[in-house]
């Protein structure tokens, strides 16, 4: 489940589709959407369209972007690309939104965000050697969760 402060995912998804419907007059009412962290995380290699043998879909690095993530969301929920982007933007928007109020984001068998806070310290700047005062900041933080790690884990094992 996916938690932004108070909600759940599906409470979080029905808004999303809810307002999808209402500005568009699109047919989500009523709809769920059953999207496995499997179903993005496949342990099993494949060949990559860019060459080379078991780097997954995406070829070297396998970091998968924005766009790709759309293409997923449009072929699991079969709805167009133009829909799902909007609905990975909104999704991206809320969770931005929870971290800028200081509230943690969990996602069962991911992970979860937070915002961690470091205190300011005195450093020193490489180029002269002079001590300057770092101020105290703020940085979103993710903590991998046990079912995800445990499947990164064992995807090479086999």
């Amino acid at each position: 489940m996916l938690e932004f402060g108070n909600w759940l995912l599906f409470g979080y998804w029905s808004l999303v589709l809810g307002d999808l419907n209402k500005e568009w007059g699109l047919p989500f009412s009523g709809m769920r959407c059953n999207i496995s962290v499997s179903n993005y995380f496949n342990p099993s290699p494949q060949p990559s369209p860019h060459g080379g043998e078991g780097e997954g879909e995406r070829g070297k690095g396998g970091a998968m972007n924005k766009a790709e993530l759309i293409n997923k969301v449009s072929e699991q929920t079969n709805v167009t690309q133009k829909v799902a982007k909007v609905i990975v933007d909104t999704l991206f928007d809320g969770m931005k939104e929870s971290l800028q109020k200081g509230e943690r984001i969990e996602i069962r068998g991911f992970g979860s965000f937070m915002v961690r806070n470091y205190g300011g310290y005195k450093g020193r700047n490489p180029k002269t050697g002079d001590i300057v005062d770092v101020p105290p900041k703020k940085l979103p933080f993710f903590k991998v969760g046990k079912e995800l790690k445990e499947m990164v884990n064992t995807a090479g094992k086999i």
